[in-house]
């Protein structure tokens, strides 16, 4: 486990790799908003994620995933029809690539 606290150039570096998507997250957030705002709120964002680190606890709202149902083909009352997706929270999501990454 990594002993140091996350520097700015990770930071970027995982909110480059961030798909920009259109669909919001389990948050409401898209990662292109997150993209845009990461100029002027880039130090505070990083001072939260070092937070969480140091803390080691999880926040509730990371912990939520919000599961949709896609239809696929076929007959939609089929439920053989449809597949599932489960959508994070952005925070959730940079936070945990973060870890992973270093």
């Amino acid at each position: 486990m990594k002993e140091y606290l996350f520097c700015e150039e990770e930071l970027i570096k995982v909110l480059k790799g961030l798909k920009n998507i259109k669909a919001p997250d389990a948050d409401s957030v898209v990662n292109d908003f997150l993209n845009l705002l990461v100029l002027k709120v880039r130090n505070k964002l990083l001072k939260i994620t070092n937070i969480i680190f140091e803390k080691r606890e999880v926040p509730n709202d990371f912990r939520k995933t919000l599961i949709k149902l896609l239809y696929k083909k076929s007959d939609k009352s089929e439920y053989g029809n449809y597949r599932s997706i489960s959508l994070v929270s952005v925070g959730s999501k940079l936070h945990s690539i973060m870890i992973i990454y270093n």
